[in-house]
């Protein structure tokens, strides 16, 4: 979830909400393993329109076979100008 600090100058709808969200980011099944577990190397990506924001929030949900105790995530990055 991305807090805007400003609104876009793209932005083209009449009213301003300065929070964006991206949800459900797809990753590619070449990475999960028979046993429904993602493999190292795996990837998720997001590309959007420049933005400038105050905040940044990442959520993760439950690991994909629902049985793992816990997510091993090895990197989160955020680029920009």
């Amino acid at each position: 979830e991305l807090e805007l600090a400003e609104q876009p100058s793209w932005y083209t709808y009449t009213s301003f909400i300065p929070k964006a969200r991206i949800s459900n980011i797809p990753f590619s099944t070449d990475f999960v393993t028979d046993m429904k577990a993602m493999r190292t190397g795996g990837s998720s990506v997001a590309s959007f329109e420049e933005v400038k924001v105050k905040s940044v929030k990442v959520a993760v949900s439950k690991p994909l076979n629902g049985v793992s105790k816990e997510l091993r995530i090895g990197d989160i990055v955020i680029l920009g100008k």
